[in-house]
Formats: C-alpha cells, sequence, structure tokens
C-alpha cells in the first residue's frame, strides 16, 4: 500500500485491513427500480436506475397484468406524476432549476 500512496499513510496505519477493505466495498446490487407509478390507464411505470454519468434514465412500462409493454428513455430530471401509454405529464426542472409542467406523446 505505501508504494501507492507514496509513503506511510497514517490513516490507513490506523485502521485493520479488513476496515479498509468494507469501506471500499461495492454494493452487491443496485436497486433495479427507484419509483414506480401507477398509469392512469392501468400501466404501471417502473423507473429504472439512474447510472452515474448519465443524463437520461430508462422506464419499464408493464401492462396491468405484468405484462411488458415496451421501455423509454427519458430526462433524469424529469418526475413522471401521471402517464398513459400514449402521454405523460410530469416535471422538469430548467437550467435555473425551475420546474415545469410538461406533457410528453410517447411514440
Amino acid at each position: 500500500m505505501d508504494e501507492i500512496f507514496g509513503g506511510p499513510n497514517p490513516v490507513l496505519t490506523m485502521m485493520k485491513r479488513e476496515e479498509f477493505d468494507e469501506a471500499l466495498e461495492m454494493p452487491r446490487f443496485v436497486p433495479p427500480v427507484t419509483r414506480v407509478t401507477a398509469g392512469m390507464d392501468g400501466s404501471i411505470w417502473l423507473r429504472r436506475e439512474e447510472l452515474p454519468g448519465v443524463e437520461t434514465v430508462t422506464w419499464a412500462v408493464l401492462a396491468e397484468d405484468g405484462t411488458p409493454l415496451f421501455s423509454l428513455t427519458t430526462p433524469r430530471d424529469l418526475w413522471i406524476y401521471a402517464a398513459t401509454t400514449s402521454h405523460i405529464w410530469g416535471i422538469l426542472p430548467d437550467s435555473l432549476d425551475v420546474p415545469f409542467v410538461v406533457r410528453y406523446r410517447v411514440k
């Protein structure tokens, strides 16, 4: 370790090796769904996980019985409050973080 950090590191010498490894341990899984929205037409909208450095997020849309219908990509900052399989209504902040109500047509 000394070679990596360029000399003795007092923080590392104070920590046990196991504590150091635990502090750097990656999670075993990433939550696959970060939000659920019930569509006005019975559809189920599942917002997938946010990926670091990616400005968009994927939504998986299911039928009432759980059958996958389609998936689509939206801006990461869009919060969907109402949806059908043909339209989405939500809040999207502009560059100054002023929230705007938006409506998108699903194609």
